[in-house]
């Protein structure tokens, strides 16, 4: 299926409201559906459906763009394994049970995305407090000054980067949470 879009009818700062775009046409009253729970994060709206006939609540994923004063979405459902899994767990807790393949994995991964996320949150915490960590970069790394699996003793700088004084070379603060690192100091 396609994009849809129309002249947009809700703007916020100056800005179409994609979340109240897409309250507005998802949310109508239809006869078939209802939402429970909604919420829009970056350019994707997750909802929680509930069916009128069934009472059974499923998730509803729209992608979302804008073009000028043009809105456009593509809506799919949980059961089309849409590759978004930034659903709120507020959301994914009010879904039903299901026996859809495709809707468990989208679940399952759901779940793992914000399992990571916490994590990354933990992570970053802990390397707040550190002056002087070691990194060994994983062995998909590409760069001029070093090998992959190398290890590197990196310290503090500015605007949350850690540099390298011997090479000179500064790593940003997201690239130590994925590498991994081991406070030393």
């Amino acid at each position: 299926m396609g994009w849809t879009y129309y002249q947009a009818t809700y703007y916020k700062n100056n800005k179409i409201d994609r979340l109240a775009e897409c309250r507005a046409e998802f949310g109508k009253q239809p006869s078939w559906a209802t939402i429970l729970k909604d919420s829009m994060v970056d350019n994707v709206y997750y909802a929680a459906m509930k069916s009128t006939d069934s009472n059974e609540v499923w998730a509803l994923v729209v992608l979302t763009a804008t073009d000028g004063r043009e809105f456009g979405y593509k809506d799919m459902d949980e059961t089309m394994g849409p590759g978004y899994y930034d659903c709120p767990i507020g959301i994914l807790k009010l879904l039903s049970p299901t026996d859809n393949a495709y809707a468990k994995e989208w679940r399952k991964n759901c779940y793992a995305a914000i399992e990571q996320k916490r994590k990354g949150q933990k992570l970053a915490s802990l390397l707040d407090t550190a002056k002087t960590i070691r990194v060994t970069l994983p062995d998909t790394f590409q760069g001029e000054y070093y090998q992959p699996g190398e290890t590197v003793e990196l310290s503090r700088y500015t605007n949350g980067r850690w540099v390298d004084w011997t090479k000179r070379v500064a790593f940003h603060k997201k690239s130590v949470i994925e590498y991994g690192f081991t406070v030393i100091e």
